[in-house]
């Protein structure tokens, strides 16, 4: 494809021409109080006379000017250096002059030509942003996606052209996709990490930049990127490697800081490289991935020489480098900031012990869980700030994070979801539905509290990755772990079960639909690895008449939930690993909830305190056990009044950090607990 890149400049520098004022201007000096005499009395004559020329022809003579009577001498005394200033810069800009401005920080300096005429030379022209400017936007609670002057709703196709045939078929389902009227197509984009990943990726993404313009000269592109490990990159950075309990390795780990600037110097790198090319006018914004940014539940703790350093910076920071908080904490006397090491990875804990760590004595796993996800998000946050300031925050930026009601363990890294929230870096978040009840007759529950989301003016995109029997169908009779994105559970069945007719197909997506509709979140229909999963035309004919309805969807707006459900994703760190109590509390309470027939919606704890947190009728705490004073606070203030309801599941106010705080339970509850042996 041949280069535009003077075509696609959307500003070129100003030429520099003669101040030409307006005849208008010597009376608005009239008004004017009284100032000092210019320095540069010639200038000053010049400019004057030529107010009283309406077209002075091209290379007056001196005679011409000196002809034009000056009516009011003394309005060339009342025009200073700073008016000339002003003059030359509007001149500059191509417009008349108008009202007196603040005078700007630098004077340009004067310069005359051959012609007798004085110019000004112009200050070096600012950075401009070439492309069209992305952002999200809420209408009436409903999502949109603004992109310069177009407004899109969020519904995309994902297609990951890993081989030549895979990329064959994401290239016909793009074709499909822009029959039905959807505009936005999202692309694994692999970066390898090394000192050529920025060049190899704009290979890829110029390849398919020119393939979505030929199906829509309108299409819009979100690139998936996807670091990878290079050569033998063990060898080169031994402290990146994760070494899990059951022997296993795996990595490069989120903690190894030296590897990831490698990536993030070549993500920086490649950002710029579409900002600076045409590829930019097509490019919506980046997702980035790393595995979806958690810890398998099989493997157990990141064990790695990188965790284990950035545990003990994290312990200091925490800890406010405090020694005897620390041990107090950890019920060790000898432990140090030094010293400090991983916790032993105990699953399969037996049911007869208590379901939470003791904070007083068992603190190191606390903190551990606590640790990993916040190392986590920080990773995220790192990334996503350096693409903001590489396409000077032009570009859409999300990742897929925060399946807080998903994972039954508290090491996933995935409770750090309240730091991306609060993040101006972060526009967008994306999660697969559940694959544990995503059948026809399943709940297709989503993992990520998505009011919460919406209520930090995020977009929230549901990973529709259902395996149809169409295009490659022959794989029905493989797990789809072989190639799975997401690391398997270890168990025998596979993680995504494949849907082996078009009645189940159609049974799903009507289900996944409806559900965007009712809580207003963005659709991403999903060829996970290339393999035509979307290849039939019934898949698209039913998408192309959901936007109608999603057109009815954005007039009449979205409703408050009549019940609010709270999860606290940090008080999941306190419970034991192997523990049943997470699945217990938070995902068959998910699953009662989505079929009480009950409006609702899923919330963050800390959005409590909120102004904007929904007037719901019933509030249901899922696993309040950690609540911090803000919460307790607005809780008191905000939610115990106007005939509320509040639901507590379990248990609140377990713990406050690194103590027990069950004595504070009847100010927030009302109730009067008392801690059981045979309870927790």
């Amino acid at each position: 494809m041949a280069r535009r890149k003077k075509t696609i400049l959307s500003e070129e520098p100003a030429s520099i021409q003669p101040i030409e004022p307006e005849p208008t201007e010597k009376t608005r000096r009239r008004r004017r109080k009284k100032a000092d005499a210019a320095p540069a009395a010639e200038l000053v004559e010049q400019a004057v006379s030529e107010e009283a020329v309406q077209e002075p022809p091209v290379g007056e003579t001196p005679e011409v000017v000196e002809s034009v009577p000056v009516e009011e001498p003394p309005a060339r005394k009342r025009r200073t250096r700073k008016r000339k200033t002003e003059l030359a810069g509007e001149a500059l800009a191509g417009e008349a002059p108008a009202e007196p401005k603040e005078p700007v920080s630098e004077t340009p300096s004067l310069q005359a030509e051959g012609n007798g005429t004085a110019i000004l030379e112009a200050p070096p022209p600012e950075l401009v942003i070439r492309h069209p400017l992305a952002r999200v936007q809420f209408q009436r609670g409903v999502p949109q996606i603004v992109f310069g002057e177009r407004t899109l709703r969020p519904l995309l196709f994902f297609g990951n052209p890993h081989t030549p045939e895979a990329a064959t078929r994401v290239h016909q389902q793009m074709q499909l996709a822009s029959e039905a009227g959807i505009a936005l197509f999202a692309l694994l984009i692999v970066l390898p990490a090394r000192d050529t990943g920025a060049i190899e990726a704009f290979d890829a993404i110029r390849y398919w930049t020119t393939l979505a313009r030929e199906i829509n000269p309108e299409a819009l592109l979100l690139w998936r990127i996807v670091p990878v490990p290079v050569g033998n990159w063990q060898k080169e950075f031994p402290e990146a490697v994760i070494r899990f309990t059951d022997g296993t390795t795996g990595g490069p780990s989120v903690c190894a800081d030296r590897w990831w600037e490698i990536v993030q110097t070549q993500l920086i790198e490649l950002v710029r490289l579409v900002e600076q090319e045409e590829e930019g006018a097509s490019t919506l914004g980046y997702h980035l991935d790393w595995g979806e940014w958690f810890l398998p539940e099989s493997g157990g703790y990141d064990m790695s020489e990188a965790a284990l350093q950035a545990f003990r910076d994290w312990l200091r920071r925490h800890f406010r480098n405090d020694t005897v908080s620390l041990r107090a904490s950890w019920f060790s006397g000898e432990v140090s900031f030094s010293t400090a090491s991983i916790p032993p990875f105990i699953p399969n804990a037996p049911l007869t012990k208590r379901q939470f760590y003791d904070p007083r004595r068992e603190g190191r796993w606390i903190d551990y869980h606590q640790f990993i996800s916040d190392a986590t998000a920080r990773r995220i946050l790192s990334l996503a700030r350096a693409v903001k300031e590489a396409c000077q925050r032009r570009c859409l930026v999300g990742a897929s994070y925060g399946y807080v009601l998903e994972w039954r363990h508290p090491y996933s890294g995935h409770l750090a979801l309240g730091m991306l929230l609060q993040s101006e870096d972060i526009d967008f978040l994306s999660a697969p539905i559940t694959y544990a009840d995503r059948m026809p007759g399943g709940t297709g529950a989503f993992p990520v509290p998505v009011e919460s989301v919406q209520l930090h003016q995020k977009l929230f995109f549901s990973e529709e990755d259902y395996r149809t029997p169409f295009g490659k169908a022959a794989r029905l009779d493989q797990p789809a772990t072989e190639h799975s994105l997401t690391p398997g559970t270890g168990s025998e069945e596979d993680y995504n079960p494949p849907l082996r007719s078009a009645d189940m197909v159609a049974q799903v997506q009507n289900r996944s639909l409806m559900q965007a509709l009712v809580h207003g979140f963005g659709e991403a229909w999903m060829d996970l690895w290339g393999e035509g999963w979307l290849m039939h035309p019934s898949v698209w004919e039913r998408l192309a008449g959901f936007q109608k309805l999603w057109e009815l969807r954005e007039r009449v707006g979205q409703a408050e939930p009549d019940l609010a459900v709270v999860i606290d994703p940090m008080s999941l760190g306190y419970a034991r690993v192997g523990s049943p109590l997470i699945q217990q509390v938070i995902g068959q309470a998910r699953e009662a909830i989505m079929r009480a027939g009950i409006s609702y919606g899923f919330y963050l704890l800390d959005d409590v305190t909120r102004r904007d947190f929904p007037r719901a009728r019933m509030v249901l705490f899922l696993n309040a056990w950690n609540l911090k004073p803000s919460a307790r606070e607005a809780i008191r203030r905000r939610l115990q009044r106007d005939g509320r309801v509040l639901i507590w599941l379990y248990a609140a106010s377990l713990f406050d950090n690194h103590r027990h705080a069950l004595e504070t339970a009847r100010e927030v509850t009302g109730l009067a607990l008392a801690l059981q042996p045979w309870a927790c």
